[in-house]
């Protein structure tokens, strides 16, 4: 199948330069410049080939990103990440179990051991770990 690009249009919101701002970006990620890259080549009416060639994409690639900058603008051009499913919580996934520095001095109090000594303050670590097996580390 042999796709054929239709121009996108920069309209005058001034998407073109704030697109030539992201493309030219040193700090921001590589595939948001791809994908300000991508849009330019479509706005200056590049066939899907030569992009996928300059790019080093698929069709698959440069039509849904087509799609939502044709869609949504440049708002459509930021990237959205399915994420994973929820865990189940545990107490020892449970926000709190560990409350800082007030809990580092009193399980060092209890244990003997100097809260802002390292090596001591790990082995306080493990009693209390060994003491509360259902708390976990990660």
């Amino acid at each position: 199948m042999r796709h054929v690009s239709r121009r996108v249009s920069l309209d005058a919101e001034g998407a073109h330069g704030k697109l030539k701002n992201r493309m030219r970006s040193r700090t921001l990620p590589a595939e948001d410049v791809r994908r300000a890259r991508l849009i330019l080549l479509l706005a200056q009416g590049k066939s899907y080939l030569t992009i996928r060639q300059q790019l080093g994409c698929n069709p698959n690639y440069i039509s849904s990103w087509k799609g939502r900058f044709e869609a949504g603008r440049l708002a459509g051009l930021y990237s959205r990440h399915r994420g994973r499913a929820v865990e189940k919580r545990t107490p020892a996934l449970e926000p709190g179990f560990w409350n800082g520095r007030a809990d580092m001095r009193r399980t060092a109090a209890r244990t003997g051991a100097a809260a802002s000594w390292p090596g001591t303050w790990a082995s306080a670590v493990e009693q209390f770990l060994a003491a509360h097996p259902k708390v976990h580390l990660h």
